[in-house]
């Protein structure tokens, strides 16, 4: 942990030979009652959805469930790592990852090789990360066709198989396939922002923590937003500096694809939503109900956060038109 320092701002300054405990790649902190409620659901043979924003944490908490005892078998594959040239390279790339080697092992497959493959194992699950990207692909609608039929009729509870990716992955529905969603009996979970308890125990490495509702209202429990921060202040920048550094970080990288990913209808939400937000009740059934799908998938993707039983806007970062404001510091 870094030596403390004694300017008011500066919370810690590290030393040389000391490891940024916030650029650990293991790091995990909160929602251990979702770790638990999809541990089991998977142990139990359920298919999963996960959906979540670009830097929200699907990837590290797919992590922690693939490390978690499930008594299954373990696939992990990352879509971004595939060729989705075709559907035999998409394959190719999946009996790979059934295979325990490197995605771009086989460049092509068949719908058979992946099935022989799965056969020789016992009880399995099967996580796709960036699910999504298969949806760019014009052979995607086919491919969770054939996801659908491992799922409802080959394997049943002998293989759960869990998709993780942004909200247009749960929105997506199959035309050539009645409608059918990316799997036809998954749960389907939305990840949600960090609450207050594991933002704290986020701040609890550097050597004087801030205070954790400061820290929950400027990056709206964001898990990128809050590691990048406290990363440049364990390494001595105060809060201001580092704020606004992480900000122009996120306008580049993160807030453009958080506004594509929450959708027309989100942004729309932000435009229409007052500083302090909505109670959750006029999104759940009243006046504004007609966002309520919006209102879930601004909470996954980071532009909106809960607060008691309001629904809040990330206006520390966004305005109503998505466009970026500056970053306020308190």
């Amino acid at each position: 942990m870094g030596s403390g320092t004694t300017d008011g701002n500066l919370l810690v300054i590290a030393t040389p030979n000391e490891q940024n405990p916030f650029l650990e790649g293991s790091l995990f902190v909160g929602r251990h009652l979702v770790m638990a409620r999809l541990r089991n659901l998977i142990h139990h043979g359920q298919s999963l959805i996960l959906i979540g924003g670009r830097r929200t944490g699907k990837t590290t908490l797919i992590r922690q469930l693939a490390a978690a005892t499930v008594e299954r078998k373990i696939i992990a594959t990352d879509v971004a790592g595939w060729d989705l040239s075709s559907q035999a390279s998409g394959l190719g790339a999946l009996r790979s990852a059934i295979e325990g080697v490197p995605e771009t092992r086989y460049p092509s497959g068949t719908r058979d090789d992946v099935v022989n493959g799965l056969n020789r194992l016992t009880d399995c699950a099967l996580f796709i990360d960036e699910a999504d990207r298969l949806l760019q692909a014009d052979w995607g609608s086919s491919f969770f066709s054939f996801l659908r039929w491992m799922d409802d009729t080959c394997y049943r509870t002998r293989m759960s198989i869990v998709l993780v990716g942004g909200p247009v992955l749960a929105q997506f529905r199959d035309p050539d396939d009645r409608g059918s969603p990316p799997l036809n009996y998954a749960h389907l979970e939305f990840l949600e922002p960090l609450d207050l308890l594991a933002i704290t125990e986020l701040s609890s490495s550097l050597s004087r923590p801030m205070d954790s509702a400061v820290l929950l209202l400027w990056t709206g429990g964001n898990a990128w937003l809050a590691t990048q921060l406290l990363s440049l202040m364990w390494q001595g920048s105060d809060f201001a500096t580092a704020a606004e550094a992480v900000h122009d970080r996120a306008a580049m990288q993160v807030f453009p694809i958080w506004e594509k990913q929450a959708g027309l209808q989100c942004l729309e939400l932000l435009r229409e939503m007052p500083k302090d937000g909505v109670e959750k009740g006029r999104l759940m059934g009243g006046d504004l109900a007609r966002y309520r799908s919006s209102a879930r998938s601004g909470l996954s993707v980071g532009v909106l956060r809960m607060e008691g039983d309001r629904f809040i806007p990330l206006v520390r970062s966004l305005s109503w038109t998505g466009c970026i404001l500056p970053p306020q510091c308190p």
